[in-house]
């Protein structure tokens, strides 16, 4: 038997990830309201814009660290 084991560097860039969970939920929302169903719609609504919220926060954050030499979050 032979072990392998492989070492791999991988950068996680938040605001994708963030981004993507608000897509989904104005999918969500939107299918929704399209089927008239509206239980929980309003909590759906808030997370969207929650999610949206913390997205432009890292976007932010992200292209300041990128650009800027002494930035501090």
């Amino acid at each position: 038997m032979v072990l392998v084991r492989k070492e791999v560097q991988k950068k996680i860039y938040i605001h994708n990830d963030l981004a993507n969970a608000a897509n989904h939920l104005r999918k969500r929302v939107e299918e929704n309201e399209a089927t008239d169903n509206h239980e929980g719609i309003s909590l759906d609504i808030m997370a969207c814009l929650t999610m949206l919220a913390f997205t432009f926060e890292s976007r932010l954050n992200f292209i300041g660290a990128k650009t800027v030499d002494s930035w501090n979050e």
